[in-house]
């Protein structure tokens, strides 16, 4: 399969590929910290991933009926788990229109160094 997406966070990188998987390298858990920087695998993402977008220390990934997942510090909210200061190695699932009561449909996750934006149109994830 062929890299669709990919973006850099402080340390690490993440790719998207045609078929759906996500790899990530670099420093932390999700990027295996391998030095060599070899992109591993990253067996808990969803099977249709669309996107990526790298934060300081985080990682989204959107997914092709318009999910969206987050890994890695969500010490400031990033994670959209309130900012709890907890570090989410495994994927975590997050609902953009869950607050509003509204069904969302993520097109283009974005993050920064420690804050995260995400492109939505109406619609079922």
């Amino acid at each position: 399969s062929k890299v669709t997406a990919v973006s850099l966070g402080r340390c690490h990188a993440a790719a998207a590929t045609t078929n759906g998987e996500m790899f990530a390298f670099g420093c932390g858990a999700l990027g295996g910290g391998d030095p060599r920087g070899f992109p591993v695998w990253v067996p808990d993402a969803p099977s249709d991933v669309y996107d990526v977008a790298c934060g300081e220390y985080f990682t989204l990934a959107s997914t092709a009926d318009g999910g969206l997942f987050g890994w890695g510090d969500g010490n400031s909210g990033q994670l959209g788990t309130g900012g709890d200061g907890k570090k989410d190695n495994a994927a975590v699932e997050i609902n953009l229109g869950a607050r509003l009561g509204e069904k969302v449909r993520v097109v283009n996750p974005v993050a920064g160094y420690q804050h995260a934006m995400a492109i939505a149109v109406p619609g079922e994830s």
